[in-house]
């Protein structure tokens, strides 16, 4: 930022000399400015509200919040894939924009705020109590009743079938002692050890709520506390079809986001699953029709201004092959004139630029000269 008097950024109707690396303790009054603006003193009206539905924002929030669906719905690319790595940034991240979105304070990409019409919000409400408090009531029954189960097949049961008398004892023993065969110990109805069980039961509750590669489901219960051993028992013993989890799982991320082959398939690679598993569930689910590079194109577009070149190129970058990403971007309805302009005010935003030079750098950036001088005459250089 150049040096110059600024708003004061601690007291309000006054500004303060930035000397262009820091603020110094120049500071003075500022009187205030009558105008006859339609809005008068109070200055613009606020902005509109999001277009994002907020039932949707709602509802991705509480039941896949903790994979940072909500926030790929809202745009927040960048944060969301954190919030997915982390799992919801360890639960805590989950249920803070689960509060901010019933709270009314979500905002998207735009900085729109994510608001809710009529009994929208009171349902909400409503709902995540309700979810929330029978997911804990849900698990505590669930241990009950596993602990009930263990107790109950290692207590002894009484023989239901009398004792024969000791004289017929010894005379089935002098008759019958050459025909009978040997004993053969039985194998116990249950081996599992207790913390096996809970282990089965927590792995089985995770597939039924999201898709899992082996590896990352196994982490996934480690993670809960589980030794290395008692998950490995209890991802071996829910009976996955891997194979199918990959192709679940590759559904789940398009539903949310938009990728091209090769770059969906590095996703489920990353998420634990074997280069075999990967290309199959990519396969299952991929329409190979273009669709997802022009989906992809536009996520960029509704993020920051690109050239017709420059989105070429990012798309090619995530994996999408020339033609393809040639193809989606030509099937946009863009004006790059104004997309020129846009990007000419993203630069001046964070830096300083003469007229030559932002028309250079927009050129730099992929678009056409006159583009580049669209976009910078729009700025007012």
């Amino acid at each position: 930022m150049p040096a110059g008097w600024y708003p004061d950024p601690q007291q309000f109707g006054a500004e303060r000399y930035f000397d262009g690396a820091s603020w110094t303790g120049q500071s003075r009054p500022v009187e205030p400015v009558w105008t006859d603006a339609p809005y008068g003193q109070f200055g613009e009206p606020p902005a509109p509200p999001s277009t994002r539905s907020y039932t949707t924002t709602w509802l991705l929030s509480l039941l896949l919040g903790f994979f940072g669906a909500d926030r790929f719905y809202l745009g927040k690319t960048g944060s969301a894939i954190v919030k997915l790595l982390t799992l919801g940034g360890f639960a805590v991240w989950w249920l803070v924009d689960l509060a901010m979105t019933l709270a009314g304070k979500t905002r998207d990409a735009e900085g729109r705020v994510v608001t809710g019409e009529g009994r929208q919000p009171a349902i909400a409400w409503t709902v995540s109590a309700t979810v929330i408090v029978a997911s804990i009531i849900g698990a505590g029954v669930s241990s009950g009743n596993a602990s009930e189960e263990v107790f109950e097949a290692d207590e002894p049961r009484a023989s239901s079938t009398p004792a024969p008398a000791e004289d017929d004892a010894l005379e089935v023993a002098d008759t019958e002692v050459e025909d009978s065969p040997s004993p053969v110990a039985e194998e116990p109805e249950n081996s599992e050890t207790v913390s096996q069980q809970q282990a089965v039961s927590a792995a089985r509750d995770y597939l039924r709520f999201t898709a899992f590669s082996r590896s990352g489901l196994i982490d996934q219960l480690e993670f809960e506390g589980y030794s290395t051993e008692d998950a490995t028992y209890a991802v071996d013993h829910v009976g996955a079809d891997w194979f199918e989890q990959a192709a679940l799982s590759a559904e789940q991320y398009l539903q949310f986001s938009a990728f091209s082959k090769s770059g969906l398939i590095d996703q489920l690679l990353f998420e634990g699953f074997t280069e075999e598993e990967a290309a199959y569930g990519v396969e299952q689910v991929y329409d190979g029709q273009g669709g997802q590079a022009a989906a992809s194109a536009q996520s960029y577009l509704d993020v920051m201004a690109f050239s017709r070149d420059g989105l070429i190129d990012q798309l090619e970058f995530e994996g999408y092959s020339n033609a393809e990403a040639t193809a989606a971007v030509d099937s946009l309805d863009v004006d790059w004139n104004e997309q020129a302009a846009a990007k000419a005010r993203e630069y001046l935003e964070y830096s300083s630029f003469s007229r030559s030079a932002l028309i250079d750098q927009l050129i730099f950036e992929g678009f056409t000269a006159a583009q580049a001088e669209h976009g910078v005459n729009s700025v007012g250089l």
